[in-house]
C-alpha cells in the first residue's frame, strides 16, 4: 500500500519532534520557541521552552536519556520535519552516535509530519484560550504552554482505549487533584520575619 509508513508498537520506536515558531512575545525568562517531544505509541507529549532554536539538540539530549530511563528502552526513529535545527553536523552526529534513525519529513510538507504539527496547533489553542479567559498578559504563554501539555498528558484517549497517555507510558492512573483554573489569584504569605 503506498503511502504509508509503520506505525509504533512500543514505548518511544517513534518519537516526533517540532519547534514552534517564535512568539510574538518573550516569556518573562526571556523564551520564544517551544519544542516538543511526542511518543507515537503513548501520545505523551513533552514540551520545553526554548530561548532560541540552537538549544534545540541540548534539549533533546536531556529529554532522551530521562524518556529511555523512564520506559526502560531506547530511541528507535527520531521523526522531525526539515527544519535546520535539526539537520546540523553535530545533530546528526549525536543521533548517529546512539543509534537513532532520523527521519526527515520532506521540505514544505508540514502534513508529513502532522502529528507534532497537530500537537503544536493544540497546545497553542489552548494556551491561548487559557491566557485570554485569565485575561493575562501574552508573556505568560509559556506557562500556559506548559500546562496545556500537563492536562494531555492526563485526559483519556478513545486512541489509546480511553486511557491518558500518561497511563499508558506509565501504566499507572496519573492524579488530577493538584489540577486548578488557570490564572486564578494565588496569594504568597510573607513570614513576619522577612
Amino acid at each position: 500500500m503506498t503511502g504509508t509508513r509503520k506505525k509504533a508498537t512500543e514505548l518511544l520506536d517513534i518519537l516526533h519532534s517540532d519547534i514552534c515558531s517564535p512568539m510574538q512575545v518573550s516569556t518573562i525568562s526571556g523564551e520564544r520557541y517551544f519544542i516538543t517531544f511526542i511518543d507515537e505509541k503513548s501520545g505523551r507529549i513533552a514540551v520545553t521552552l526554548l530561548k532560541a532554536k540552537s538549544e534545540a539538540l541540548g534539549t533533546f539530549s536531556t529529554y532522551g536519556m530521562d524518556a529511555e530511563k523512564e520506559a526502560g528502552r531506547g530511541i528507535r526513529v527520531f521523526r522531525t520535519d526539515g527544519g535546520g535545527e535539526y539537520n546540523g553536523q553535530q545533530f546528526k552526529s549525536y543521533l548517529r552516535s546512539c543509534g537513532m534513525t532520523h527521519s526527515i519529513s520532506p521540505p514544505y510538507t508540514p502534513k508529513q509530519n502532522g502529528i507534532a504539527e497537530r500537537a503544536n496547533r493544540t497546545i497553542m489553542k489552548v494556551a491561548r484560550c487559557m491566557v485570554g479567559d485569565a485575561q493575562l498578559d501574552k508573556f505568560f504563554w509559556g506557562f500556559a504552554v506548559a500546562t496545556a501539555a500537563h492536562i494531555h498528558n492526563r485526559l483519556p484517549s478513545r486512541a489509546h482505549g480511553d486511557l491518558s497517555t500518561l497511563e499508558h507510558w506509565t501504566g499507572r492512573v496519573p492524579s488530577i487533584s493538584h489540577l486548578g483554573v488557570f490564572g486564578s489569584v494565588a496569594h504568597t504569605l510573607v513570614p513576619a520575619e522577612k
